[in-house]
């Protein structure tokens, strides 16, 4: 029988997981929506980047820890660039530049949630488990 404390560590792993995902494919989706629109952006690149890090949200929910870190390397960089952007860029409105931080921020934490919550990784582990029986 299953240790009642396991299935709920896999309960709250399974939803920090899915929350944190969400919110770093939102907040790369709106950034990949206001990128296409700027003059001289490359389409291609721009939604191939959103495609990938959507590939590596469907992996990462599959319990690639591998996938993890590169869904980290695309979006810490995107959360620094958006809060130095919204620090450094001039011209912007003040309503602007907290848009942009709090965006930037959100899309960091919600990374180093995933790396660091034991559930995150619990739930992760017996993700790639069971895609592995079933394979």
């Amino acid at each position: 029988m299953p240790d009642p404390g396991d299935e709920l560590e896999l309960r709250e792993g399974r939803s920090l997981v899915r929350v944190n995902l969400w919110r770093i494919f939102w907040v790369s989706a709106v950034v990949t929506w206001l990128a296409a629109g700027s003059a001289g952006s490359n389409p291609v690149a721009t939604w191939g980047r959103l495609a990938v890090i959507a590939l590596c949200c469907v992996l990462v929910w599959r319990g690639s820890r591998r996938a993890l870190w590169a869904l980290g390397l695309f979006t810490v960089f995107a959360g620094a660039a958006i809060l130095v952007i919204a620090f450094a860029m001039k011209g912007l409105d003040w309503i602007d530049r907290v848009v942009f931080a709090i965006a930037g921020g959100v899309q960091v934490l919600a990374f180093v949630i995933l790396v660091k919550a034991p559930e995150v990784r619990a739930f992760m582990a017996a993700q790639k488990e069971r895609y592995a029986r079933a394979t």
